[in-house]
């Protein structure tokens, strides 16, 4: 199983959990909010791979990480882990993930936004399609949001693609993204 998480800043706010069965069927789509939510489903779950939407470090000086700038570079579009909220994001991210890494879980940092940007797929619904991945039940809310729980799917996506060889690793000093290699060609 694979999942994505898409982290919120706050535990007030919706964070997205999405998880592919291993015949690539998309199995939960939720909004999970407080730390231990997140922790209690993903230790229940045991996916191979959790593909975090977050940054999982601050740039040494700047407003970017390298390997931010090196995702740019290719077509991706993030923001600056200095952003205003952001710091906090990448203070949750890493405590999280300290504690998801200390059950056994294998995390990889990405950008749905850029996953699906680089993927070639103009949406959720026609990347799930050309994966082949089954989303039945989950029409609505890959089609039309609410985000959190897309972009969770997404990140479910390049969890399952870093297993099955069609992800594309953004590599710099500080940290890697993990995004989507094309798969449609529109």
């Amino acid at each position: 199983m694979f999942a994505g998480l898409d982290l919120a800043a706050s535990p007030r706010r919706c964070s997205g959990y999405a998880l592919i069965g291993r015949g690539r069927r998309l199995l939960k789509l939720l909004c999970l909010r407080r730390d231990e939510e997140i922790v209690a489903e993903l230790g229940a779950d045991s996916p191979v791979i959790v593909a975090v939407d977050a940054p999982l470090s601050m740039p040494q000086r700047g407003a970017f990480r390298e390997v931010d700038r090196l995702l740019i570079a290719r077509g991706g579009r993030v923001l600056p882990p200095v952003f205003k909220g952001m710091a906090r994001l990448v203070e949750r991210a890493q405590r999280l993930v300290g504690r998801l890494k200390a059950m056994g879980l294998r995390i990889v940092e990405t950008h749905p936004m850029s996953a699906l940007r680089l993927s070639g797929c103009p949406n959720a619904l026609r990347l799930a399609e050309e994966l082949g991945i089954g989303y039945s039940g989950f029409e609505t809310v890959l089609r039309s949001g609410p985000k959190d729980l897309v972009d969770a799917f997404i990140s479910a996506v390049v969890a399952m693609c870093v297993e099955e060889g069609c992800s594309l690793s953004v590599k710099g000093a500080d940290g890697e993204i993990v995004v989507l290699r094309r798969v449609c060609r529109r």
